[in-house]
């Protein structure tokens, strides 16, 4: 038996290939930080995408040098311009520049959204064409966060079209911040629909337990983010086991 954060899994367990698809499929989140946090809440999460074996640790650009100090061949992927997208284009690029120095391997950037609700799409289409050549220069994924959940339908799909043209790799449904809503089975299977095969879709924004992992991904998301997603391994094994 192994205990890792507070639970007691079945060590073998983490070989099963349900498991190991799961996990493969998870970006671990470590980026809301609150009054209670603390220094253990951010090794236990590092922790938890090395055992665990994470598609990646999407973590706050400050903590990027961090972990690639400590484990540069850990998967990281570095959160940028949160929540808003607020940052002119020219400093998401630097900041960009910054973490692909670093090592990130992932580049999950909030776009402008003011741009986005007021339909700039000029200015969006600028935006992800700037950061999709630095990170595609680089050989790294970019990740657009769009929050899908207070867009329209059409708003949606013009997005969806300019991550397209542009070069984008996903389109990033929330940032999970500021009480949006949950990103939900049905718009993830709307943004599928709206992209396709073309780009990959990362489903994010409350999203804590199998069923919701489930949800998502049999809607059609290729990624789920989740700060939850020890928890939904967690809850995977012990189904597997026989041991709810």
């Amino acid at each position: 038996m192994e205990k890792t954060n507070d639970k007691t899994i079945v060590g073998d367990a983490l070989s099963d290939p349900q498991v190991r698809d799961v996990c493969a499929k998870l970006d671990h989140t470590f980026i809301r930080i609150d009054a209670d946090t603390k220094l253990d809440d951010f090794l236990r999460a590092v922790e938890d995408a090395v055992v665990y074996g994470f598609r990646s640790l999407a973590v706050c650009g400050n903590l990027v040098p961090t972990i690639k100090k400590h484990y540069p061949n850990l998967r990281v992927s570095a959160a940028l311009s949160f929540p808003l997208g607020a940052d002119t284009t020219a400093a998401k690029v630097f900041a960009v520049q910054d973490m692909l120095e670093y090592g990130a391997d992932d580049i999950d950037i909030v776009l402008d959204l003011f741009a986005v609700k007021t339909h700039n799409w000029g200015k969006t289409t600028e935006e992800v064409s700037a950061i999709a050549r630095e990170v595609g220069r680089a050989g790294r994924v970019f990740k657009a966060i769009t929050e899908a959940p207070i867009l329209t339908d059409d708003e949606i799909r013009n997005v969806a079209e300019i991550l397209i043209d542009n070069g984008a790799d996903f389109f990033k449904t929330s940032t999970g911040y500021g009480g949006r809503p949950a990103t939900t089975p049905a718009l993830v299977a709307k943004i599928r629909g709206y992209v396709g095969t073309r780009i990959q879709v990362k489903a994010s924004g409350g999203i804590r337990t199998l069923a919701d992992y489930r949800g998502v991904v049999g809607a059609g998301a290729d990624v789920v983010g989740s700060s939850s997603s020890p928890a939904i391994v967690d809850e995977l094994v012990r189904e597997l086991t026989g041991s709810l």
